[in-house]
Formats: structure tokens, sequence, C-alpha cells
């Protein structure tokens, strides 16, 4: 079906006829020009004189033609326009209120995964302090009895060692669900204080020993005699230190395991990029506008053991990752202990690397500064 011309054509209709019109009014005005007006007119000279006022209403008919089709068209082209925005503006009020109404179901999903969320790092919470209690008990009995039958027999000694080794082991898994639920939950407090670096270092190499009973595994450390009393969170940094050494450990079969530390000038290159809250999105902390002044100390835990590849060398740090599922079946553990040192580094001010390769042990290496005050923790915590 062929198409309505439209008011463009139209109007070029109407130029062209206008053009045509006025190219024959001058041949009939130059025709008519030759008649005197003194003289009488014949037959033909009225004929031409007819033609051309005849010329002139039909130009003028035609045009007004013209010029109506073309206005009708330019208005009804008008009426579909205002129609077509009118339906645009329809769909897209339909759409933003699909929209908003796509948005509150989100925020209610996300609200009620934030409260259970919650209750789960509560549940965990509850359930890690009602186990640690008769586990430190247990702890406790087992190093009485060593302690005060130094005449037990071996294997009897040897069994209650293996009690207090597996104890161990599990009040650690213990403490580190209470500590990542406290993470998530934004209940870890950091809570200032001076200590000695060198007593907390020495504290959790003992720590660490029974879990060595059965390996060939020598512990060293060789901290430098010039750093002075750190002022930080004396309990999370001994948590940070024990989950290095214990993970050493676990993975260390034979060889050594080594704790340096040296004081420095260099800070750290914090860059940290985190959450804050689901709601709020990713942050990015201006580190160079909270990061306390120097000195600042670089503690790095090395060992023998079998290495990491380093394509895993980023997702050891996220809760619940370890290599792979082999070393969980292998070497048992929740995969909890290397996201938590990142996590309470990242509170006391520092940083946490990893420099290894399979087969040839691992460095994990801690900056931190010396001092930090409850402002710059608050703002590492966020």
């Amino acid at each position: 079906m062929p198409s309505e011309p439209s008011g463009v054509k139209y109007l070029v209709f109407t130029g062209i006829f206008f053009v045509v019109s006025v190219l024959l009014n001058v041949l009939l005005l130059e025709a008519a020009g030759a008649i005197g007006d003194d003289q009488p007119l014949r037959a033909g000279e009225w004929t031409l004189r007819t033609l051309l006022a005849g010329a002139v209403v039909l130009e003028t008919v035609v045009a007004g033609v013209f010029l109506w089709l073309a206005t009708r068209h330019l208005r009804r082209r008008d009426v579909l326009a205002r129609e077509q925005v009118a339906r645009l503006r329809d769909e897209i009020a339909a759409r933003l209120a699909e929209a908003r109404e796509n948005e509150h179901y989100l925020n209610t999903v996300a609200n009620k995964l934030r409260e259970m969320n919650q209750m789960k790092s509560e549940f965990l919470a509850n359930m890690s302090h009602e186990l640690r209690s008769p586990l430190n008990s247990i702890l406790g009995y087992t190093e009485l009895l060593l302690e005060e039958h130094p005449d037990f027999p071996a294997a009897a000694r040897g069994d209650l060692l293996g009690v207090r080794k597996h104890a161990f082991q599990l009040l650690r898994i213990i403490g580190d669900l209470l500590d990542i639920s406290k993470i998530e939950a934004g209940k870890l407090e950091v809570v200032i204080d001076d200590f000695s670096l060198a007593e907390v270092i020495a504290a959790e190499l003992d720590t660490v020993r029974p879990l060595l009973q059965d390996k060939s595994v020598a512990l060293a450390m060789d901290v430098a005699p010039d750093i002075p009393l750190l002022r930080s969170d004396r309990e999370k940094f001994r948590q940070v230190i024990l989950n290095l050494l214990s993970n050493a450990a676990k993975f260390t079969s034979s060889g050594e395991i080594r704790v340096t530390a040296r004081l420095t000038e260099q800070p750290p290159r914090v860059d940290r990029k985190g959450t804050d809250r689901v709601e709020r999105g990713a942050v990015r902390v201006d580190t160079a506008a909270v990061l306390p002044p120097g000195p600042y100390v670089t503690v790095a835990v090395r060992d023998s053991g079998i290495g990491i590849p380093e394509s895993e060398h980023k997702t050891i740090f996220q809760a619940f990752r370890q290599v792979d599922g082999s070393s969980t079946r292998r070497f048992g553990g929740t995969g909890l202990g290397l996201a938590i040192v990142k996590k309470i580094i990242t509170m006391l001010c520092g940083e946490v690397r990893v420099e290894s390769r399979p087969g040839e042990g691992s460095l994990f290496t801690l900056h931190f500064p010396v001092r930090i005050s409850a402002d710059h923790a608050r703002a590492f915590t966020r």
C-alpha cells in the first residue's frame, strides 16, 4: 500500500507549482502588455485576459489546497508524536515503578540476609564461648597431670600429650570461629596497651611447640634489640602471630620455622579496599590521612613447608579458603586463620604480604606501626 505523502512533500509541491505559475503569469502578462488599453479588445485578446485571470485563481486555489494538505499532515504527525511521547512516558513510568518495586524487594532480602548473618554470628559466638570453657578445662587438667606426674609410663604420657595437642587444635578452631563471627558482626574492638614484641613472639613459639612434637622442625626467633615497646592491641597481635606460627607448623614437616623482627622507617603499603556494610558498598580509606607516624616494624615468619602457588597468594586471605580441597583433608583446619590475620592486621593499621613457591616454603611478612591510637584503629576498622 503506497505511503501517504509527507507534509514536506506537500510543501515542495506547493513551491514547484508556485514557480511554474509565476513563469506562466509572466508569459501571459507579456502577451497582455502587447494589447493597448485604448484599443477595443478582439476575441483572441479576451481569451488571453480570461486565461490570465483564470490562471491566477487556479494558482490560488491549488496553492491553498497544497498548504491545507501540508498543514493537516503536519498536525497529524504532531498528534502521532504526542501519542508516542505519551506511550514512552507511560512505559518509563511503568519501568520506574518496577525498578522501585525490585529495589524494595532487594532491600527487604538484604535486610533479611543481614539479620540472618547477625543471628549466625551471635550463634557462633555463643557456641564458641560454650565450647571453649570445657576445652580450657581439658587443657588445664592435662597440663596438671603432666606436671604433677612425671613418672607416668611413656605410653600414658604420650596419650596425654596427644590429648593436649588435639585439644589445643580444637580450641584454635573454635577461637577462629569466634573471631571471624565478631569481625563480621563488627564487635571486635581494639584495646590499646603497651607490650613487648619479643615477649609475645616467645610466648607464641612456646604455644605452638606441642604441635611440632612429632616433627623434625626447629623453632627460632631473632628480634632486633632496638625495637621499643609497641603501643597496640596485645591480644590481637598475639592472635596474628599465633595464627601465622600455627599455619607454618601445620604445613611444615621438617626444617625450621623462624620469626624475625626489625625496625624500619618505611610505612606500610596499605591500600585498603573493603566493605562498609552491604548497603554502603566498597570504600577506600585515605591511608595518608590516618596512617600513624613512624617508626614501623616488620615481622617475618618463614617456614620450610610445602609452599603456596603464586595463583593462590590472594585467595588464601579469604575466609574458608585454602590452597585446594586436598589440603583441607590432609592438613585439616577451617581456612580462617589467614583471613583473620589479614583483618586484624588491617585493624592495627598494618599489612600482610606473602612470598612463596611450591616446595620452597613460605614467608609471611607483617608491616605495622610501633604506636597506634584508638582513632587510628577506628579509621581502619570502618
